[in-house]
């Protein structure tokens, strides 16, 4: 335990890794703290106004929450994957939704050209 491996200390995947982590933590401090308290300013406004908070504040607040967990859960090493933009579940799901709005919009315009066919 007291040794220090030379090739574990240059694994690449190690110094990605940091790399990525230094960008998170710079995007959490510089720009989702100070958008956050922007928010809770805006969010504020609209109750204070209407009396109501604004749906669409609520929307971009809880994607907000769910980009820092995700951040901070790979900053502390909870998880190995990558937070939004690198993450390449939110890729497949996209991707998926792609291929069947696709197949959805393939399959409307079959039933049209039969409608067309038959009349």
């Amino acid at each position: 335990m007291n040794e220090i491996k030379k090739e574990e200390l240059l694994k690449p995947s190690k110094w990605i890794r940091l790399l990525f982590m230094v960008v998170y933590s710079l995007i959490i401090e510089i720009i989702a703290l100070p958008l956050i308290l922007i928010l809770i300013v805006l969010q504020f406004l609209f109750h204070l106004i209407s009396g109501s908070p604004n749906n669409q504040i609520k929307n971009i607040t809880n994607w907000l929450i769910d980009f820092l967990k995700e951040s901070f859960e790979y900053l502390t090493y909870k998880t190995e994957q990558k937070p939004f933009p690198f993450d390449q579940d939110d890729l497949v799901e996209s991707n998926d939704d792609i291929q069947e709005i696709v197949a959805e919009s393939s399959d409307d315009l079959s039933s049209e050209e039969e409608s067309k066919i038959s009349n």
